[in-house]
């Protein structure tokens, strides 16, 4: 898996400097899509009880960006975060994060390395470097005891906090090998339970305002 990314990370800067012949009908852009598209499915392939994380993800951090007046780059930037926030778990053993048990002190600190494995990866790429900031703190909390860096409130980047309340929310909704998934308004409960303390209130606060009944979601 970790030769897989960089064989990717290679090819990403390969197409984007220009080495490669580009179809007139393919912009750089649609290209880089396609990339990021297979790199997610590789990432949700070692794990599959978060088949279409990612997506989900893309969808919900960009309805909260939008309404709390992030820039399009910003936007850009966390929809990419929002698409490889864990491949850093490439870099993790699979019997780790899927342990079905309490992890060890020892795993917890393996686990706690993937957000800045992942950010590491995908800083190589020069327009990914955005996308890296908001990964690699996407696990910081808003009282500061979070990780990897333990930033506190406003020192967390907006999209990183975004990513936190998003990506908590929907392993909630999901089974996992050591938990049951929760019904929506349990999640409602715990998001709200922790605003202020684990997540950023304001942003819990325009997330809770998407319009769950059109997903299906119970």
């Amino acid at each position: 898996m970790i030769n897989f990314i960089k064989r990717l990370v290679i090819m990403i800067k390969w197409l984007f400097n220009g080495r490669t012949g580009i179809s007139p009908h393919h912009s750089q852009e649609d290209i880089y899509l396609e990339v990021l598209s297979a790199l997610a499915e590789a990432i949700e392939a070692k794990d599959h009880s978060t088949r279409g994380h990612s997506e989900r993800m893309v969808k919900f951090v960009s309805y909260v960006a939008k309404n709390m007046g992030m820039t399009k780059q910003e936007l850009k930037d966390l929809e990419m975060a929002a698409t490889l926030h864990d491949v850093g778990k490439i870099g993790i053993d699979k019997s780790v994060f899927l342990k079905p048990g309490k992890l060890t002190p020892e795993e917890y600190e393996i686990i706690k390395k993937h957000s800045t494995i992942g950010a590491n990866i995908i800083s190589r790429v020069s327009f990914l470097k955005g996308a890296a900031e908001y990964v690699k703190h996407h696990h910081e909390r808003w009282d500061g005891n979070g990780y990897p860096d333990k930033l506190k409130g406003n020192d967390i980047p907006l999209g990183s906090r975004i990513l936190a309340v998003v990506d908590s929310f929907d392993a909630m909704m999901s089974e996992r090998p050591y938990k049951k998934a929760m019904t929506l308004s349990e999640a409602f409960v715990e998001l709200k339970k922790n605003s202020g303390a684990q997540f950023d209130a304001k942003v819990v606060e325009e997330f809770l305002k998407y319009d769950f009944q059109s997903e299906k979601l119970s």
